[in-house]
């Protein structure tokens, strides 16, 4: 059975870069992709959507209950929002947009051995247009960030094929295996570390910002994917990471015939 290696987190002293967000100028692939969108249209005029990232951004906000954040451009209706965010201390989460969608929670709550609690929210089948994202605590926290990504070409339906996380303490890391039902998943992996997080071969970082990884890979056939790497903190220091992978189901696909 083949699993799929996702991400590592590695690092040896903790540290907190300035308080930018991750703006940088996409890729030749995503690039690539927006021109294919814009150029490739059935004749009803329809453009066609690949299973794509679209934009990303993140940032930080320190000693506060709340962090909003805008997505450089407007979104595209139908479109999927992933949210990751990580806090410290311990709160009740809301997720909430400006365009009126529904943020629903993949997964379950992580926290890290230091303390580092991180969450993943996703909106499907989007209103479009300006889109900002704002998670509220009700406790403040000494430091709040947030990572957006907007997808393209996702069953606006049925958007979750799957979904694995898990944290730990120093030493091998994995989130645990999902197995997919269709062929051509897009897979996310957030991983959060106590320290920081190194991408693996073969996988698209989409942000690197303050050390953490959000990245993504389109999966083959159905089959088990896993999150994985080597944490390499210090685990007498009590460091550790956490991993959230979440699969995502291609527009229009159905699940593949059993054998």
């Amino acid at each position: 059975m083949l699993v799929s290696s996702l991400v590592q987190c590695i690092g040896d002293e903790p540290e907190f870069p300035p308080l930018t967000g991750d703006r940088g100028t996409p890729d030749d692939a995503a690039v690539a992709n927006d021109a294919a969108v814009a150029n490739d249209a059935s004749e009803s005029g329809a453009p066609s959507r690949p299973l794509a990232s679209v934009q990303q951004i993140a940032e930080a906000a320190t000693n506060s209950t709340s962090q909003s954040l805008r997505f450089r451009s407007p979104t595209t209706a139908g479109n999927l929002v992933l949210v990751g965010f990580t806090f410290k201390g311990n709160s009740t989460v809301t997720v909430t947009d400006s365009q009126g969608n529904t943020l629903t929670e993949v997964g379950g709550p992580l926290t890290s051995p230091n303390g580092e609690n991180t969450r993943v929210y996703y909106a499907t089948n989007i209103q479009g247009g300006e889109e900002t994202v704002t998670v509220t605590l009700s406790a403040a926290s000494s430091r709040i960030e947030l990572y957006l990504s907007e997808y393209s070409g996702v069953d606006p339906t049925n958007p979750v094929d799957g979904q694995a996380g898990a944290q730990g303490l120093g030493g091998e890391a994995s989130s645990g295996n999902v197995t997919t039902s269709a062929s051509g998943d897009l897979l996310y992996a957030f991983c959060v570390s106590d320290n920081t997080c190194s991408p693996n071969h073969g996988f698209t970082t989409q942000s690197s910002f303050s050390g953490n990884i959000v990245e993504d890979k389109i999966a083959g056939a159905p089959d088990a994917y896993a999150a994985t790497g080597n944490a390499k903190v210090d685990r007498d220091a009590g460091l550790g990471w956490t991993i959230q992978l979440v699969a995502l189901r291609p527009a229009a696909a159905v699940p593949d015939a059993a054998p």
